[in-house]
């Protein structure tokens, strides 16, 4: 074998190890505690479960409420690019997506619907352990739907 075959077989065996590692890298995971909250403006309590999120429950725009109650939570793994289809209480359902990372936050897409109807569709940024509220509207009985989600 002359040198320049020699050379082009390493580079093709070259390529071939760097496309199998590529190809077994593993996408980045998260996990997120997806919490249903009804929330009204009558009375003024907070389930003990929501007290840790007290001081973002009482600030704009969520301070026109007065009452929260947790109604459900849900944890989903979410990989990243990959949908991650969600059901969440009354009905509602949809999906939620780990779009990628920037930094040290994390950029998730949301999509939820209530009988055939969309109630939300956003791309939002979450911070390890820091909460996001995202108000879907007047769909659940006595109240409106908040879904508070935090990321681990």
């Amino acid at each position: 074998m002359t040198r320049h075959g020699r050379h082009f077989w390493l580079g093709v065996l070259t390529a071939f190890v760097v496309a199998i590692a590529a190809g077994t890298a593993r996408a980045e995971q998260i996990q997120c505690q997806l919490h249903s909250i009804r929330a009204t403006t009558s009375g003024a309590q907070i389930s003990p479960v929501l007290e840790p999120f007290r001081n973002f429950l009482l600030r704009p725009p969520l301070s026109s409420f007065t009452s929260f109650e947790l109604i459900g939570t849900r944890t989903v793994t979410l990989r990243q690019g990959a949908n991650q289809p969600i059901s969440l209480d009354h009905g509602i359902a949809g999906q939620i997506t780990f779009a990628s990372s920037q930094g040290t936050q994390r950029v998730l897409n949301l999509s939820l619907r209530h009988q055939n109807r969309n109630l939300v569709n956003t791309t939002f940024r979450v911070s390890q352990g820091y909460p996001m509220f995202v108000v879907a509207g007047s769909v659940i009985p006595q109240g409106t739907l908040i879904l508070g989600i935090v990321c681990r």
